[in-house]
């Protein structure tokens, strides 16, 4: 997906640790910043309708920017991924789910990320329902962007 290139800037990190890594798209990056992200890995992209399943998974297919929901082709096999893997992690919130009004997959409700890491700052998928319980335990991530002081969730 578009999600920053996040997924292949974790491949690359977790190759470069030692981590054997898979990669699976729905196609080619779209943005100049997933497309740089995507440059920086040399190992081999599978589709994802026909990615075998995994222990973990680093869900890094969409983002926050996603606002429809997905197509039943990649919700299938995201289901199918998920329902194999023993841990899930997702970048920023798990594919699908809708980081404003925060509807989630079915297969995300059913199967939730065991983390999510929220990336910048907490938006109200990760704390509304649904898809904070398809969040599982979340942790924030510093990217280093300035907040004002005076913003407060009520």
């Amino acid at each position: 997906g578009n999600n920053g290139g996040d997924g292949y800037v974790a491949a690359v990190a977790l190759r470069a640790a030692g981590v054997p890594v898979r990669v699976a798209a729905v196609g080619d990056p779209t943005t100049a910043t997933a497309r740089h992200a995507r440059s920086l890995w040399s190992g081999p992209v599978e589709a994802l309708d026909g990615a075998p399943t995994a222990a973990i998974l680093i869900d890094c297919l969409f983002g926050t920017g996603l606002t429809r929901p997905l197509a039943p082709e990649i919700d299938a096999q995201l289901a199918r991924l998920s329902h194999a893997a023993r841990l899930i992690i997702a970048a920023d919130l798990p594919s699908g789910a809708n980081a404003d009004t925060a509807d989630a997959p079915d297969w995300a409700r059913q199967r939730p990320a065991d983390l999510t890491l929220a990336l910048g700052a907490l938006k109200p998928a990760h704390v509304l329902h649904p898809a904070a319980a398809a969040c599982g335990t979340i942790l924030l991530i510093d990217l280093g962007i300035d907040r004002p002081d005076d913003v407060r969730v009520a």
